[in-house]
């Protein structure tokens, strides 16, 4: 299977990230910066503990408009800048605590591999570059654990800002293997 990104998702170029986004946590607070822009984030967190010794570089709840009248929806995102499988097993991982989760990677680093490998096990992409954070593939609405679910949830502030889109091209409804089939990425 071939996705292709839209054009300007991969249109950063070679320096991807550039100038000061030179650690993985600049790019986490990079994120969260610009997902608090866009969308109407009603809590957030960073490094969140989720099962273990298990954490999510960033947790968000955002609301989904339409048949369940803006039903919560709790966003995981990993962020690496190169490790490409690392980053992959975290976010499988991090479905047994959110309803859709992601990686989040330099525009440059995201391949049709990544995409193809992410759409396959139902996360979703976001292609970070200095000037905006694109969804170059939404993530599959799963069915994570309720306990994992309510205890990181009481990790997150309130975030105070209300106002920004809804969750809609953020997240998709739809089937995605079942999380305990990914052993073949390890």
């Amino acid at each position: 299977m071939t996705i292709v990104a839209s054009a300007n998702v991969l249109s950063a170029g070679p320096q991807g990230l550039r100038n000061h986004k030179s650690s993985e946590a600049d790019m986490v607070a990079h994120l969260v910066r610009h997902l608090r822009k866009k969308y109407a984030i009603e809590a957030y967190g960073t490094e969140i503990k989720s099962h273990g010794r298990c954490r999510t570089d960033i947790c968000i709840v955002v609301r989904m408009s339409g048949s369940d009248r803006g039903s919560p929806v709790v966003v995981g995102i990993e962020a690496k800048l190169a490790s490409t499988e690392r980053v992959l097993q975290q976010a499988i991982l991090n479905k047994y605590g959110v309803d859709g989760s992601f990686v989040a990677m330099p525009a440059n680093r995201i391949s049709d591999d990544l995409l193809a490998l992410a759409f396959d096990y139902g996360l979703g992409v976001l292609a970070v570059s200095d000037g905006e954070i694109s969804v170059a593939l939404p993530a599959t609405l799963g069915t994570p654990d309720g306990a994992i679910r309510t205890r990181m949830m009481a990790q997150l502030k309130i975030a105070g800002r209300r106002s920004g889109d809804s969750a809609e091209g953020l997240v998709r409804e739809g089937a995605a293997r079942d999380v305990q089939t990914h052993s073949g990425l390890w």
